[in-house]
């Protein structure tokens, strides 16, 4: 089978900004020089043949409910038939909870969503958020944080608004491979990013926003963190990408 494609799912739901840095961030890795970087909607994975050229799907930040609400069913059993039988899937922030058993999202707060989830590419919860210090909004920067994150020997400063950790992800292994911990959420050391082994494929997903360039946060609060680790930032994607690509 030929796999030449990186498709971008980008359909209700998805955040513009998530999917525009994604797209950016490809075109900066050497490792893509070769594949087209292509997006995706509902109807595409519903209606064509996308599996037989993709090498990996990305699924971007936003909002998980409209992804479940458009790909519940058909769409879902594509996409899981599809890493199992080889392929490769990067979930982030919205992307990663869509991709576990069950998200916790928000739990007695305005934005709960406490649900099961069909992929179930990680086995256990996706759980957020994680900084108590701010309250959640869909519509501002005011819960962005420049999460730091340890990758190996290797902390960096990261971008995340809302994402997860995933409980308890070391008793998975070793079909579940912690790669980064969040070091400074109010719960120290738990799961950031995860490698999921999925049939003959494999699937990526992470908490925090490692697409996102400090480059276009320069009117954040954050961005003097952000910007000091932006050349680790783009190393680190590299490096999960070619591990979904090789």
């Amino acid at each position: 089978m030929s796999m030449q494609k990186i498709l971008i799912y980008i359909d209700k739901g998805v955040e513009s900004s998530s999917f525009k840095e994604i797209v950016q961030s490809l075109k900066k890795n050497n490792v893509c020089h070769g594949f087209e970087i292509e997006q995706i909607d509902s109807k595409a994975i519903l209606e064509s043949n996308w599996q037989e050229s993709c090498r990996l799907i990305i699924v971007p930040g936003g909002r998980d409910i409209p992804y479940y609400k458009s790909l519940k069913g058909d769409g879902i059993s594509l996409i899981s038939k599809y890493v199992k039988n080889g392929g490769s899937y990067l979930g982030i922030c919205a992307g990663a909870y869509f991709a576990a058993d069950e998200i916790v999202f928000e739990k007695d707060k305005e934005h709960e969503v406490i649900e099961k989830r069909d992929l179930s590419f990680f086995p256990g919860q996706a759980v957020g958020t994680i900084y108590i210090d701010k309250p959640f909004s869909y519509q501002s920067q005011r819960s962005a944080h420049a999460a730091l994150i340890q990758h190996a020997d290797e902390a960096i400063y990261t971008y995340y608004n809302g994402g997860c950790y995933f409980k308890n992800a070391e008793a998975f292994a070793p079909s579940v491979e912690i790669l980064a911990h969040y070091k400074n959420a109010i719960l120290h050391n738990v799961a950031a990013i995860v490698l999921c082994d999925v049939g003959k494929g494999k699937a990526l997903l992470s908490g925090i926003h490692l697409e996102i360039s400090s480059l276009s946060l320069k009117d954040s609060t954050i961005f003097d963190k952000l910007s000091k680790d932006e050349v680790k930032r783009q190393k680190l994607f590299d490096r999960l990408i070619a591990r979904l690509l090789t």
